[in-house]
């Protein structure tokens, strides 16, 4: 009796092992399919690169125009620290509508600096340390001057540029 208890443990290691090679085959399918998946999902992201630079451009294919916004310089909001942050910004717009805009900016160029003075001194260094940080900056300095210049219109104003961007 002692000898068939004995065999049942023995035999048990032995279905574990086959439930292993099952893994091991689901692994190498996976491996495999993505190793065939990888080519098709970088082509789609360099053709979407490729979209986005194409956009740049207007209806026409005429290149954006640049609208130069100034400089601003700002206390950043850092406790231990005294830093400051110098922007140089312009502005890409569409060459149709860069008058316009031109205009638009000057009659509203000290509210939006002010606004910008604001914004920039509520930020500490890790808000805009980084290409994510300058990313997420630009973004929203677009989002809030379109929203100014153009209240419940498209956005005409399609990126905000630093021209400069020194931390001191």
């Amino acid at each position: 009796m002692a000898e068939n208890v004995e065999s049942e443990e023995q035999e048990e290691p032995k279905k574990s092992g086959g439930g292993s090679l099952v893994i091991w085959a689901i692994l190498a399918i996976i491996s495999i399919g993505g190793g065939f998946a990888a080519p098709l999902v970088v082509s789609s992201l360099s053709a979407a690169q490729e979209d986005k630079s194409a956009s740049l451009e207007d209806d026409e294919g005429e290149p954006p125009a640049l609208i130069i916004f100034g400089e601003v310089t700002v206390n950043l909001n850092e406790s231990q620290l005294n830093r400051y942050l110098r922007l140089n910004i312009s502005l890409l717009v569409s060459q149709k509508n860069k008058s316009e805009i031109e205009q638009l900016l000057e009659k509203n160029q000290a509210v939006l600096k002010s606004w910008l003075l604001g914004y920039l001194a509520d930020k500490a260094m890790e808000d805009i340390r980084g290409a994510t940080g300058q990313n997420r900056l630009r973004r929203e300095i677009q989002a809030h001057f379109n929203s100014v210049l153009f209240p419940g219109k498209a956005p005409l104003i399609r990126d905000v540029l630093f021209q400069e961007f020194n931390i001191q």
